[in-house]
C-alpha cells in the first residue's frame, strides 16, 4: 500500500496546542496529509466493497459511512504494542493501523466462506463479526493488562449505538474505570438522543476530522497534568448537520492540497484496487481500471 503523492508538505507556523505534546508543525503536516491520504484509499475500498456485495461476490458488510474519517485518525494514531478491537465497520481503522488493501480485500472474500473476523497480530488489529459489543470486554482485557504491565500500550475500541445497547459493554465500562485500564473509547457514528455512556471521561472532536481524531487519540494517551488518565472516550460521533471535508479543506488553506495532487492520487487508489482484486479472485495482473468495473454486469456474463 502506497500513500506517496502528498507525502512531501511544508511545515506551517502557528500550533501553539501541538507543542505540549512535543510536536512541531512540520510534523503535524506529514500527520494531516497522510490522514487525508487514507481516507481517499478508505473510499476507494468502501465502493468497491459495495459493488461486490450487490454483485453477491461478497457478504454484505456493514459501512463505515461518515465515521471513515475518525476511524483513519484513531487508527492512525495508534503505536507499536497498541491494539485495535472494533466489527466488521472498524477495517478503516485496520486500514490507518497498516493492513493492506489485498489484506482486506481477500478477508471479504474469506468472509462470505465463514472466515467472519480479521486477526492480525502484525497490524494490531482484531475486528470482530459477531454480537455488538463483545469486542468490548476484549479492549478492557487488553488494557487491564497493559496497565498492570506499564507497558505505555493502550487499546483501542471502536464502538457504535448498537453496543451501547448491549449489557456487556456497560459491564465492561465500569470494569475499565475501576481498573483504571488503558483503554481509548471511540464512540463513531450517529449522535443518540439518549445519552448512556456517563462513567467514562471523555473528550470531543469533530467527525470529519481525522486530523483532529488523530490529536484526540494523542492527547488522550498522554501524561501531561490536566489530561484525563485511561480509560478515556473520544466522542466523535455527528449529528444531522452536512458532512464537511475538514480535512480536504485545512490542507487546502495550507496550500498543500491541488487538483493535480487529487489527480495523482486516484490513480494510486485505483491501482491499488485492481490489485487488491485481482489478488482475491485468484486472476493474476488486473488490467487498468478492473476494480471499478460494473462487477453486477460482469458476473452476470
Amino acid at each position: 500500500m502506497t500513500h506517496g503523492s502528498l507525502g512531501a508538505v511544508a511545515p506551517v507556523a502557528g500550533l501553539p496546542a501541538l507543542a505540549s505534546l512535543g510536536v512541531d508543525a512540520g510534523q503535524d503536516a506529514q500527520i494531516l496529509a497522510k490522514a487525508f491520504e487514507l481516507q481517499v484509499h478508505a473510499r476507494g475500498l468502501e465502493e468497491l466493497f459495495a459493488r461486490l456485495g450487490r454483485a453477491g461476490k461478497i457478504a454484505p458488510r456493514a459501512a463505515p459511512g461518515r465515521s471513515r474519517a475518525a476511524l483513519i485518525g484513531a487508527g492512525l494514531a495508534l503505536e507499536a504494542g497498541d491494539m485495535l478491537f472494533g466489527t466488521e465497520r472498524d477495517w478503516p481503522a485496520a486500514l490507518a493501523r497498516g493492513m493492506s488493501h489485498e489484506q482486506l480485500v481477500h478477508q471479504a472474500f474469506a468472509a462470505r466462506r465463514g472466515d467472519t473476523s480479521i486477526v492480525d497480530a502484525a497490524a494490531g488489529a482484531v475486528l470482530s463479526y459477531g454480537h455488538d459489543g463483545g469486542h468490548v470486554a476484549e479492549a478492557v482485557g487488553f488494557g487491564m493488562a497493559a496497565s498492570t504491565r506499564a507497558s505505555g500500550a493502550i487499546a483501542l475500541c471502536c464502538i457504535g449505538s448498537n453496543a451501547l445497547l448491549q449489557p456487556e459493554t456497560t459491564a465492561a465500562l465500569l470494569m475499565a474505570v475501576e481498573k483504571k485500564a488503558r483503554v481509548v473509547f471511540l464512540l463513531r457514528g450517529a449522535r443518540a438522543t439518549i445519552e448512556r455512556l456517563v462513567i467514562v471521561q471523555r473528550i470531543v472532536a469533530p467527525s470529519d476530522s481525522a486530523h483532529r481524531v488523530y490529536w484526540a487519540l494523542a492527547e488522550a494517551r498522554s501524561t501531561r497534568p490536566g489530561v484525563p488518565v485511561l480509560p478515556v472516550l473520544i466522542d466523535a460521533r455527528h449529528g444531522n448537520e452536512p458532512y464537511e471535508p475538514l480535512d480536504a479543506k485545512e490542507l487546502q488553506s495550507r496550500q498543500l492540497l491541488s487538483a493535480e495532487l487529487e489527480h495523482v492520487l486516484d490513480g494510486e487508489v485505483q491501482t491499488a484496487l485492481d490489485r487488491a482484486r485481482a489478488k482475491a479472485e485468484g486472476r493474476g495482473t488486473p488490467p487498468s481500471g478492473a476494480a471499478s468495473r460494473p462487477v453486477d454486469a460482469e458476473d452476470d456474463a
